[in-house]
């Protein structure tokens, strides 16, 4: 904090001196400010259950196959299988949003045609990616 403080009015002083620095200066506060704050945090990969970002991936990449298989062979509905989260509403994979998968999935052009997704919670999943219970 202290390091903004003496910053900003070495900065001042500069440019009171030198003219042409007005327009580097508010870049080198920010980058200051930036580094004051962030904590090391404000740049990592950001995912639920602090999974490595391989894990996050493949367990993505297996839900979206599973629509995009139901899509291929022309099924109007399907039963997603996601892993088991939390005792609530399965967080981070809620039971209840099977119609904004599929809108997501359709408006970014993975899929071709509307599909009514049923979100099923199974453990077998969180074993096969070896997720911890209740990530």
């Amino acid at each position: 904090m202290y390091l903004i403080v003496a910053a900003s009015i070495a900065f001042g002083y500069l440019l009171n001196v030198y003219k042409g620095l007005q327009y580097i200066v508010p870049v080198i506060l920010l980058c200051l400010l930036n580094k004051t704050t962030d904590q090391d945090k404000s740049l990592r990969e950001s995912h639920n259950g602090n999974l490595p970002y391989a894990t996050a991936k493949d367990v993505s990449q297996f839900m979206i196959d599973q629509v995009i298989s139901a899509d291929k062979a022309g099924r109007k509905s399907m039963t997603l299988i996601v892993p088991k989260g939390d005792d609530i509403d399965n967080w981070p994979f809620p039971l209840t949003r099977g119609k904004e998968i599929a809108e997501t999935l359709k408006s970014n052009g993975v899929i071709k045609n509307d599909i009514d997704i049923t979100v099923q919670a199974d453990r077998a999943v969180n074993e096969k990616f070896h997720l911890p219970p209740g990530f």
